[in-house]
């Protein structure tokens, strides 16, 4: 009985190693302040790859990259075509997000965090649908957009 309260208080004491990725989606004005990059584009391609751990070859995650047309830079430098990759290998994961696959010829809201190409989505960053509500909020933000 005493060794597993001393387990207890053991594991109750001990330091815990988290990777939690937590934050309220950011609304779009407060978005635009943190990003470094805003733009707006519609998706034209969805890529799924499949990523392997070499020292576990069973150990596999599919991944999604998009290709993003973009139609209006908002704050940053964006080219034409941009990839965009929710993965962020060698980042926290758990801070990474994913758009879904179903999402070609959809419109978008980019926001990131990251000047540099290829682009990460970041769960924290604001990255949302284009309606026509955040795209007036973001042009009322930080003026009309700029072609890339």
């Amino acid at each position: 009985m005493r060794t597993i309260l001393v387990i207890i208080i053991a594991l109750c004491v001990a330091p815990a190693v988290a990777y939690a990725c937590r934050c309220l989606k950011p609304q779009v004005a407060e978005a635009a302040d943190r990003a470094k990059v805003v733009f707006a584009g519609t998706i034209s391609d969805v890529r799924k790859t499949t990523i392997c751990n070499p020292q576990r070859p069973k150990q596999c995650d599919t991944e999604l990259t998009y290709t993003v047309k973009v139609d209006g830079v908002f704050k940053g430098s964006v080219d034409k075509i941009v990839k965009i990759n929710p993965g962020g290998r060698g980042l926290q994961t758990s801070c990474h997000t994913s758009l879904g696959s179903k999402v070609k010829n959809t419109r978008w809201l980019f926001f990131m965090s990251s000047p540099k190409q290829p682009f990460f989505l970041l769960l924290c960053d604001g990255t949302q649908r284009a309606t026509d509500v955040a795209i007036e909020t973001i042009t009322k933000k930080l003026g009309t957009p700029k072609a890339p």
